[in-house]
């Protein structure tokens, strides 16, 4: 399939890999599915957030 793919649009084999692993969905849960570039965008947000809660809870 994946070689198929490859002849047919005219694509390398790691670009294709690359947008696969990009927009490959994964459930989380029953009613949840996120795309890994949702997920590091939520990973990103979440380290973004804890930095400023560590700011906010230091002394002043």
């Amino acid at each position: 399939m994946t070689r198929h793919v490859i002849r047919e649009y005219g694509v390398s084999s790691s670009a294709l890999s690359n947008w696969v692993r990009k927009y490959a969905q994964v459930q989380v849960d029953n009613n949840t599915v996120l795309t890994a570039q949702q997920i590091k965008a939520l990973q990103r947000r979440n380290a973004e957030l804890e930095e400023e809660n560590l700011i906010l809870k230091k002394p002043l």
